[in-house]
């Protein structure tokens, strides 16, 4: 994707769009998703789960955007594959808080299959 803009002589330029949302593509690691979180649960509580199988770049537990509430759902960011695919293999199926976790790799929104609440990226036709 590229925006279109003016230079300084009103030439036009495209410039690629960054999105710091989602880590680099030279991002080695693993995302990992963890769902069916306890509502209790926190960031510490995953930290120390998963700090047992490695070192641990990021974790985000996914909230509610109007109520703050937890979604039931997060990620955690390993930057050594082999690290992450451990924790994957013994955590998934674990009881923390008395929820049992579904844990797997991630997948990149691109494989996302849902339709963006009914808008799409695809021509219109009137």
């Amino acid at each position: 994707m590229q925006i279109r803009r003016k230079d300084d002589r009103n030439n036009l330029v495209f410039s690629p769009v960054i999105n710091f949302n989602r880590p680099p593509k030279s991002f080695k690691g693993i995302n990992i998703y963890i769902g069916n979180l306890s509502q209790d649960i926190t960031e510490d509580d995953l930290r120390e789960a998963f700090g047992s199988f490695g070192r641990i770049e990021n974790v985000k537990l996914i909230k509610d955007r109007e109520s703050g509430e937890p979604k039931g759902f997060g990620f955690v960011e390993m930057p050594t594959l082999s690290e992450g695919r451990s924790a994957i293999s013994s955590l998934n199926g674990t009881e923390l808080k008395g929820q049992t976790l579904k844990v797997s790799e991630a997948r990149s929104q691109s494989h996302n299959n849902r339709n963006n609440g009914g808008q799409t990226n695809g021509p219109r036709f009137y």
